[in-house]
């Protein structure tokens, strides 16, 4: 793909060393490699899915159907707050009382 469309179709790898092998600049590199310095993953929780899909949801409720963003993220907050504690339920994790409906 980057021999037809150039250097915009090159990516950067999540492997470190696969990153010395691509043909980047010097400078290029060095900047990569700066950024790979502060990367932070994001901690997995049980139902992390269920929040990611209520962020999208409260997003294109605001964005395509001009929905009050205040409710729609309350609505959503709920949501995902009640799939969270009947996911740490379900593995036996400690929960706070349920607002399970």
């Amino acid at each position: 793909v980057e021999s037809i469309i150039g250097p915009a179709a090159r990516y950067n790898p999540a492997n470190v060393k696969s990153m010395s092998q691509l043909p980047w600049s010097r400078i290029e590199y060095d900047k990569l490699m700066a950024q790979f310095e502060d990367i932070v993953g994001v901690p997995q929780i049980p139902a992390s899915y269920y929040v990611n899909r209520n962020i999208v949801y409260a997003f294109r409720n605001v964005t395509y159907y001009w929905k009050n963003p205040r409710e729609i993220w309350f609505e959503n907050n709920i949501e995902s707050n009640e799939e969270i504690t009947r996911k740490r339920i379900e593995f036996g994790l400690e929960s706070p009382d349920a607002l399970i409906r």
